[in-house]
C-alpha cells in the first residue's frame, strides 16, 4: 500500500462537484463533465501503486485484490440499487422500468458503458432519465481491472523493466483509437468504449509504474499543480455539451491530474488548498456521492420535469448526507473488516448481492409482476398529475413507442450489410461510420424510374414520411445523418456527401432534392455547402423551414402545470425554457440563402408555430400529440404534416 495522500482526496472532491453540478443543469460548470476522467487518473495511478508494489514484494495475489474490489465498490452500490428500484417501480411506465431492469443486469455485470452505448445518449435525451447511467464509468474502470492486473503479472514475470514501456505504448495506441473515434463522427463510441478510455487509467498507470519523484525546487512543484489545476478547471468552464470530447480534448484534464499527482502535494497553494478539511471530506465520500447523486436527481426530474435549481440543490444536498451516512455505516465498517471479515465472507457477499440482485430483476420481468408495477404506476402518476393530465401524458408516451419502433429506421454503419427486404423505406445514413460505398448502394437499391432526394437528419427524416404520405405516387429516397446540416465545411457532416450527390446522379433519375433539418443559428456555411451540392444535380432544389426545437416536451411541459391550471392548445410564446431562439429570424436566413441559389422555399414554420404559437395537439384539439419530444413529429403529427405539404402549390407541382 502507498501511503494516505490527501491531497489526492481534495483532488476527487473536485472532480466529484465538477460532475455534480454538470449533472445538476448549474451553467457556469457547462464542462463538469471531464470530473469523471479525473476519477480514471487518480484510479488507474492508486491501484497500479498498490499492484506494483505487491508484484515486487512478490506478494500479489489475484484473490486478495479483487476481495479488496469488491469490499470497495459493491457495498454502497447495494442500497443505491434497492432505492433506484423502489422509485423507478412507482415513477416509470412499463418500458420505462423493464429499461431499468435491464440496466440493472448489464451494471451488475460491469458492462453498463456497452449497454448504454447501444442505448442512450450521456449528454441529452432519454439519458437525463436513466437512474443507473452514471454507473457506465465503473463499468470501464472494472473492465480495464479484469485485464491490466494480468498484464502486469505477465511483464513482471518476463522482463519488470519494460513494463513502463509497454504502458506507454498501450495507452497511445487506446488514445490513438479514442480520436480516431471522434474524426469517425462516432461520438458515442468514444465516449462509452472501454478501449477509447483506457489510456486515461493509463496515464495514472505510468505515473505509478514509472516511480517519478517530485521535484526537489519547490518553485517548480508549484507550477507543476498550479498547471494542473488549470488544465482540470479551464475544461470545467469552457467545455460543454457541444466539445467533441473525449479524443484529444481530454488531454487537458487528464495530463492536469496527473502534474497535480507527480507533485506528490509537496506545493504551498495547490496542495495546501486540496489537504484542507473541506476538500478532504468531500473526497472521502465521493464515491457514495458519485453513486447516490445521478438516482436522486433522476427521481426529482421524472416527477417534476421543470424542477428548480433550488430543487436540484436540495437533491444534491440529500445525496451528500446518504453519501455521509453510506461512508460510516457501509464502506468504512467493510472495507476496515469490522464486518464481513474473512476473504470468504466477503466473497459470499458480493455473490449474494449479484445473484439477488439479479433474482429481484428478473422477478421483476415476469408478467404477473408487470400488472402489478402498472397498477402502482399508475395509481402514482394520478396522484401526481390530476384530471386529464395522466391520460393525455401517456397517449405522448404511446406515440413515442410507436415512432422508436416503426419510424425511427437508419441503414448506418453498424448493420452488416444492406438488405432489401429489410431496409426497403429506410433512410441511407452516415451514422455510425457508414460509407460512401455502402450509402450509394442503399439509395440506388431503393430508386425507380423517377426519384426524390430527401437530405437531412432525424427532422428530415419526419418530412420524408410525410412526404410518402402526402405524394404516394412519388419515390422518395433519402441521405441522412443525425443531427447535421446538410454540408460538410465545418461540421464535418455528410462528409464528401458532393462526390456521393454526383455519383448517384450519373446512376438513377433524381428529379428533386428537398433540404430539411434542424436549423442552428450558426451553420449557414454547412448549409450553403449542401445547397450547392443539390444544384450541380437537379434544378429542383427546395429547403423547408423551419421546425422548431423546443426546450422542454409536450409531456414534461403538461407535468410542469399546476394541477389547478388548464392545460392550453399552444405552449407560451414567452416561455424562454421552451421557446429556445427565435424561428422567425432562421425562417427569415432559410429564405435569403433560397433566394440568393435560386432555389425553391417552403415555409413550415406556419404549420408548427401559426400565430407565434408552437402548437401541441394534432388539428389544434386535446387527443393526440403533434411532437412527442423536443422536435419529432408523432405519427399522427406526422400524418397531419403530410396534409400541409400537399396544399404547397410548389411541391404538387414538383412532385
Amino acid at each position: 500500500m502507498i501511503g494516505y495522500r490527501s491531497e489526492i482526496d481534495g483532488l476527487r472532491a473536485i472532480a466529484v462537484v465538477s460532475v455534480l453540478l454538470f449533472h445538476a443543469g448549474f451553467s457556469f460548470l457547462p464542462g463538469g463533465f471531464v470530473g469523471v476522467d479525473v476519477f480514471f487518473v487518480i484510479s488507474g495511478y492508486l491501484i497500479t501503486s498498490m499492484i506494483v508494489k505487491e508484484l515486487d514484494g512478490g506478494r500479489f495475489s489475484f484473490l486478495n485484490f479483487y476481495e479488496r474490489r469488491a469490499r470497495r465498490l459493491l457495498p454502497p452500490l447495494i442500497p443505491v440499487f434497492i432505492v433506484a428500484w423502489l422509485f423507478s417501480f412507482f415513477l416509470f411506465n412499463a418500458q420505462q422500468f423493464g429499461d431499468f431492469c435491464r440496466s440493472v443486469y448489464a451494471a451488475l455485470g460491469f458492462v453498463s458503458n456497452w449497454f448504454f452505448l447501444s442505448e442512450v445518449a450521456y449528454f441529452d435525451g432519454p439519458g437525463e432519465l436513466t437512474p443507473l447511467l452514471h454507473i457506465w464509468s465503473l463499468s470501464v474502470e472494472e473492465q480495464f481491472y479484469f485485464v491490466f492486473p494480468v498484464l502486469l503479472l505477465a511483464v513482471c514475470k518476463v522482463c519488470r523493466k519494460r513494463l513502463l514501456s509497454i504502458s506507454v505504448f498501450l495507452a497511445f495506441v487506446s488514445l490513438i483509437y479514442s480520436i480516431y473515434l471522434i474524426e469517425g463522427f462516432e461520438r458515442e463510441t468514444a465516449f462509452y468504449s472501454s478501449l477509447s478510455r483506457f489510456w486515461e487509467l493509463l496515464i495514472g498507470a505510468i505515473l505509478a509504474i514509472s516511480g517519478l519523484r517530485a521535484p526537489r525546487k519547490v518553485l517548480i512543484v508549484d507550477a507543476l499543480e498550479i498547471t494542473g489545476l488549470l488544465l482540470i478547471l479551464v475544461p470545467v468552464v469552457t467545455y460543454s455539451k457541444d466539445t467533441v470530447f473525449p479524443g484529444a480534448a481530454a488531454l487537458l484534464p487528464t495530463v492536469g491530474t496527473a502534474l497535480i499527482i507527480s507533485a506528490q502535494g509537496h506545493g504551498r497553494i495547490v496542495a495546501t488548498i486540496l489537504k484542507s478539511k473541506p476538500f478532504v471530506w468531500v473526497g472521502l465520500v465521493s464515491y457514495s456521492l458519485y453513486l447516490w447523486h445521478w438516482p436522486i436527481l433522476v427521481a426529482i426530474r421524472t416527477a417534476k420535469p421543470a424542477a428548480t435549481w433550488s430543487d436540484l440543490a436540495a437533491g444534491l444536498l440529500f445525496a451528500f448526507l446518504l453519501s455521509v451516512a453510506s461512508y460510516f455505516l457501509i464502506e468504512q465498517p467493510i472495507r476496515k473488516k469490522a464486518v464481513i471479515g474473512s476473504t470468504r465472507q466477503a466473497y459470499a457477499m458480493a455473490a449474494t448481492f449479484l445473484i439477488g440482485a439479479a433474482a429481484l430483476v428478473y422477478g421483476s420481468s415476469t408478467p404477473n409482476f408487470a400488472g402489478v408495477q402498472l397498477a402502482a404506476f399508475t395509481e402514482t402518476r394520478a396522484k401526481l398529475y390530476s384530471g386529464d393530465r395522466a391520460t393525455m401524458i401517456s397517449r405522448i408516451e404511446e406515440e413515442t413507442a410507436i415512432y422508436m419502433s416503426s419510424l425511427n429506421v437508419n441503414f448506418h454503419g453498424k448493420i452488416p450489410q444492406y438488405d432489401s427486404k429489410i431496409h426497403s423505406g429506410w433512410t441511407c445514413s452516415y451514422d455510425q461510420g457508414n460509407t460512401n460505398d455502402r450509402l450509394f448502394l442503399c439509395l440506388t437499391s431503393q430508386a425507380k424510374a423517377e426519384n426524390v432526394l430527401v437530405m437531412g437528419d432525424s427532422v428530415g427524416r419526419d418530412t420524408l414520411h410525410a412526404l410518402r404520405r402526402a405524394f404516394p405516387d412519388t419515390n422518395f429516397i433519402m441521405l441522412h445523418q443525425s443531427s447535421c446540416p446538410p454540408g460538410d465545411v465545418k461540421t464535418k457532416c455528410f462528409s464528401q456527401s458532393a462526390e456521393l450527390l454526383r455519383r448517384l446522379a450519373g446512376a438513377i433519375n433524381i428529379k428533386a432534392v428537398v433540404i430539411n433539418f434542424q436549423y442552428r443559428p450558426r451553420e449557414w456555411v454547412d448549409v450553403e455547402s449542401g445547397v450547392l451540392a443539390a444544384k450541380s444535380i437537379t434544378k429542383n432544389v427546395i429547403m423547408l423551414g423551419v421546425s422548431p426545437v423546443l426546450g422542454m416536451t409536450s409531456a414534461d411541459y403538461i407535468k410542469s402545470l399546476p394541477n389547478d391550471r388548464a392545460i392550453p392548445l399552444f405552449f407560451p410564446e414567452d416561455n424562454k425554457k421552451i421557446i429556445r431562439w427565435s424561428y422567425q429570424d432562421l425562417v427569415n436566413d432559410a429564405r435569403k440563402m433560397a433566394e440568393k441559389h435560386n432555389i425553391f422555399f417552403v415555409n413550415v414554420l406556419d404549420f408548427f408555430c401559426p400565430s407565434k404559437q408552437c402548437r401541441l395537439w394534432v388539428d389544434n384539439r386535446y387527443g393526440d400529440p403533434l411532437l412527442f419530444d423536443l422536435q419529432h413529429l408523432t405519427n399522427h403529427g406526422i400524418s397531419e404534416f403530410s396534409g400541409y405539404l400537399k396544399s404547397q402549390p410548389l411541391l404538387k407541382q414538383i412532385m
